[in-house]
């Protein structure tokens, strides 16, 4: 017994535990955050490694691997050249966190291991369970009660009850957004834009109660590209906003998610941006700011109160940023963002964290991850709408915007526009346009929902 408390008393906690690397900083650093993770997740103290090893390969048995788990008190290889640094990390620390509390040796029906192939790696039934237990954990955690929840109602198992048993029994120690009810009536229908023939839409806003389109349109001489404006009821195109013909401009240019006057940036894709207000009923267009250094490729704008924000999740730059009266300045975002949308003092996102707030220079987030999409639009009480994936595609899921509790739609199970690149929130309809052309008749159809 002696014996046995000394050895436990020498597992080195998780900050005590060391990751070495061969001179790749970046992996290292991905394998440290990595390893933060997992110990923030799991809640335990640690596990009985003494560290990480990030080698330029790693072999088992003569066969070259991910990563590679030596036993209690030996140290984890995982290879810098892997296709995804976090999952190996988190298998092989899987791995020990199975040796400690024997999970897999409990759940002989749930970890069957039967799909493991390589015998020479997996030799025995018990270490293809062991495998098996691996491979349901290695994913890290998350939101697996909405997962659990939308797969219920639709009819459908993504991952598999092994999946479930390592979020519940492993990552005890993750934030939980509980499944509420939303009261939120979703009804899909579809409509059609009358926008006149071979006209390119690329994104789309609300303003002043009409549905506005960034397009460009064939001519008597040439395109032209600008804006595009349409009665969201009956799809009768209003007036059109020529603002030039420049392909460079057209395809750098994107409009901005606004609380007040239409509003849009200009510029080539990879070179600083200008900033345009556009009066919808003279049809001019005023310059408020020029060579902006802001955030390019999928970045998402939007204005409050006097303010441009401007985020984007762009893996080599993420990047979130504020100008207002003439300065620039780089925001700390908890996450860059891939859907933004203005609320007072401030804007409101969905990154990859969570859903985020920044009001009155102040962070807010709640972590409500796997889900949102192309825009962030308001529906029912409270909630905003959003996507997550289910087996038979992405379903309608609901994030409470004050708790971060998840809430399913009364129909959530109708599989949503993949192709919707815009979300416009206008009256009781949520407008769902997508990007490409319409039709030789002048005809663009977009989907609707309607939340009652």
């Amino acid at each position: 017994m002696l014996l046995a408390l000394v050895v436990a008393c020498a597992c080195p906690s998780f900050e005590e535990m060391e990751v070495r690397g061969e001179g790749d900083a970046e992996a290292d650093a991905r394998v440290a955050d990595a390893l933060a993770d997992f110990a923030a997740w799991t809640g335990r103290e640690g596990v009985c490694v003494p560290g990480v090893n990030v080698e330029a390969v790693v072999r088992v048995r003569g066969v070259e691997v991910d990563g590679a788990y030596a036993g209690p008190h030996g140290w984890i290889a995982v290879s810098a050249g892997s296709s995804d640094l976090d999952a190996s990390t988190w298998h092989e620390l899987c791995h020990a966190i199975d040796d400690q509390e024997g999970h897999s040796a409990a759940q002989p029906d749930l970890f069957v291991g039967d799909g493991i192939g390589n015998a020479n790696l997996y030799p025995t039934a018990r270490a293809r369970r062991r495998e098996a237990f691996a491979l349901g954990c290695q994913d890290g955690a998350s939101g697996v009660e909405l997962i659990l929840a939308v797969d219920e109602a639709c009819g459908g198992s993504r991952w598999g009850l092994g999946y479930a048993y390592t979020q519940a029994h492993v990552y005890t120690a993750f934030p939980r957004n509980p499944i509420v009810p939303s009261g939120v009536d979703l009804r899909r229908g579809s409509r059609t834009l009358g926008l006149g023939a071979g006209v390119e839409v690329t994104d789309a806003v609300g303003a002043g109660g009409s549905l506005v389109l960034l397009a460009d349109w064939p001519g008597l001489v040439g395109t032209s590209w600008g804006l595009m404006q349409v009665d969201p009821t009956t799809g009768a195109s209003m007036s059109s906003v020529r603002l030039g013909t420049s392909s460079a401009e057209a395809a750098g240019a994107q409009l901005v998610r606004s609380d007040g006057p239409l509003r849009l940036l200009v510029g080539a894709e990879d070179g600083d941006r200008d900033l345009l207000e556009v009066d919808l009923a003279t049809g001019t267009a005023t310059v408020l700011a020029e060579g902006l250094d802001l955030p390019r490729l999928g970045a998402r704008a939007a204005w409050s109160e006097n303010t441009l924000f401007v985020t984007s999740n762009y893996v080599d730059a993420p990047r979130t940023v504020a100008w207002s009266d003439g300065t620039l300045i780089d925001l700390d975002a908890p996450a860059p963002g891939y859907a933004i949308a203005p609320v007072p003092g401030g804007f409101e996102a969905f990154t990859e964290a969570g859903f985020e707030r920044y009001i009155d220079g102040a962070w807010s987030l709640l972590p409500t991850v796997g889900t949102g999409g192309p825009d962030l639009v308001p529906v029912g009480d409270g909630w905003r709408l959003a996507t997550s994936y289910a087996e038979i595609g992405y379903v309608w899921v609901l994030v409470d915007a004050e708790t971060g509790a998840y809430g399913l739609p009364t129909n959530p199970c109708q599989t949503s526009a993949e192709h919707a690149t815009s979300w416009v929130r206008i009256g009781d309809e949520v407008l769902l346009v997508g990007a490409g052309v319409s039709t030789e008749d002048g005809l663009y159809p977009i989907q609707v929902l309607t939340s009652g």
